[in-house]
């Protein structure tokens, strides 16, 4: 029982892992809020790592500065998935 158990748990492990890996290559809206002043920052997803706390890394679309992006700020609203990559 508890060999099937872990089975089951592995296998949702990966889904899990598939979902986040299909971000690399998207474009990510970080939402920066400070005081009474909120701005954008446009991100290319480029790495996911499993192990980090962080979860993804993006680079700015601007300056080209990499950025970790915490799966956190997909669940506060702080991030969003903005356009695919073409």
């Amino acid at each position: 029982q508890l060999a099937k158990e872990r089975d089951e748990l592995d296998e949702t492990v990966e889904q899990y892992e598939d979902w986040f890996t299909e971000l690399i290559g998207k474009h990510v809206t970080l939402v920066h809020r400070r005081k009474k002043v909120t701005t954008f920052q446009e991100v290319e997803i480029i790495e996911f790592d499993p192990d980090e706390t962080e979860g993804w890394i993006g680079r700015d679309v601007d300056t080209d500065e990499e950025v970790p992006v915490p799966w956190i700020a997909f669940v506060t609203g702080a991030a969003y998935v903005s356009e695919a990559k073409q």
